[in-house]
């Protein structure tokens, strides 16, 4: 039997009878016997907030455009006794160890920065109640196709306009699939109507493959990207990892559950390459992981909401809604222009106070020199600028 470091290499402190360590590919516990460890994934609810499902489209937007929502009471409600009855009961069938997701938007839904200390100390109470009942546990960075607002969960929402870009355009360009808006038709979305799984083709879409791209490559793909001064890429990991680093620092502090019950951290659930390795940009990929094909397959090239057809046409799509401050024009001209990802054009155009979808569509005529509709929700209620952007596409 193998002996375990009865002090710590790192810090010299004596090991805690409930730590694990490694020995010939096995974990062992202080006494130098084998552990195994049967893991469960604790809860897919924590990917929203409690009351905010996927399929639900009232305050969907405006609530995160407003700092979002908390996500207390995620992943388990420890007040009602909800918490206490799965606990025993995972128990029970053998497990003992709980990978449990946390996504960037449960810590800092609210802005760069500005990080919900609340969500934070009602984690802290879940992961003690976990000690309770015996459990090891994993934590888990989850994301899926980036954010809820681009048809996945993880980043929140200002990461999106951060970066230049209007989530409210995805659905009218299939740049994403967004469960509450499936089916969109003047005001009448079915999301009831999405087919199984079709949410996973959003890593193949443009809104995705665009922000991790940027996440993960953006100096070399946008060069010219800079948001306050500081490159894209940077500025999105610097939020993501200090984001969860103020978690892991205030785990530690609580006492009695670093180490003693969060045995290890993932980086980041199911990262993608987004256009990282791409040989042509016009072409569907087969080798990537994100050739799943579902629904629409628009290639990154041609974010349409007409799918595919026969003849190649241009498409302009309003992606970027900006303010009328030089700075903010500026600042996301400077942005798209440093994107360098795919061919584009662009102009700019001023849709005046009131403009309906006919004003609107009429605006987009004349730019495109052929008719194309495409539908708002709501009418301008003041005059806005918008940063027209021309895609090729099949129609």
């Amino acid at each position: 039997m193998p002996q375990a470091p009865k002090t710590c290499p790192a810090t010299g402190q004596p090991t805690p009878h409930d730590y694990l360590h490694t020995f010939d590919g096995h974990f062992v516990d202080t006494n130098g016997r084998t552990v195994l460890l049967r893991g469960v994934n604790l809860s897919g609810s924590s990917k929203a907030p409690v009351g905010q499902p996927s399929h639900v489209l009232d305050d969907f937007w405006s609530s995160a455009q407003a700092g979002g929502q908390s996500f207390v009471g995620r992943p388990l409600n420890i007040d009602d006794g909800s918490a206490d009855a799965h606990l025993s009961r995972l128990r029970a069938w053998g497990f003992n160890v709980l990978r449990y997701p946390v996504t960037w938007e449960a810590l800092e839904h609210e802005g760069p920065g500005c990080y919900d200390y609340e969500f934070m100390d009602y984690t802290i109470r879940v992961l003690n109640r976990c000690k309770e009942y015996g459990f090891k546990v994993y934590l888990d960075p989850h994301q899926d196709a980036w954010s809820r607002f681009s048809g996945g969960s993880g980043a929140p929402y200002w990461t999106l306009p951060a970066c230049g870009i209007d989530p409210e355009a995805f659905t009218a360009t299939q740049a994403a699939i967004i469960h509450c808006e499936y089916g969109y038709s003047s005001d009448s979305p079915d999301p009831a109507a999405l087919p199984a799984m079709t949410w996973s083709t959003n890593y193949g879409r443009l809104a995705s493959q665009t922000l991790f791209t940027l996440f993960f490559g953006g100096k070399t793909f946008a060069p010219k990207c800079i948001l306050d001064g500081v490159h894209i890429q940077d500025y999105l990991q610097s939020h993501f990892i200090q984001a969860f680093g103020v978690l892991a620092d205030r785990i530690r502090d609580a006492g009695g559950l670093l180490d003693d019950v969060v045995i290890g951290w993932d980086s980041i659930n199911e990262p993608s390459e987004g256009f990282i390795g791409y040989e042509d940009l016009s072409v569907y990929p087969t080798k990537q992981g994100t050739a799943l094909k579902k629904g629409t397959v628009p290639n990154p090239c041609s974010p349409s909401n007409s799918g595919w057809v026969s003849r190649r046409r241009w498409i302009t799509i309003p992606l970027v809604r900006l303010d009328r401050s030089a700075a903010g024009l500026s600042r996301s001209i400077q942005m798209v222009f440093g994107y360098g990802l795919i061919p584009v054009l662009s102009q700019m155009v001023s849709i005046p106070s009131g403009a309906g979808n006919d004003q609107v569509n009429g605006l987009l005529d004349v730019c495109m020199g052929s008719p194309r509709r495409m539908g708002y929700r709501q009418r301008f209620t003041a005059t806005t600028q918008l940063l027209l952007l021309r895609f090729p596409y099949r129609v």
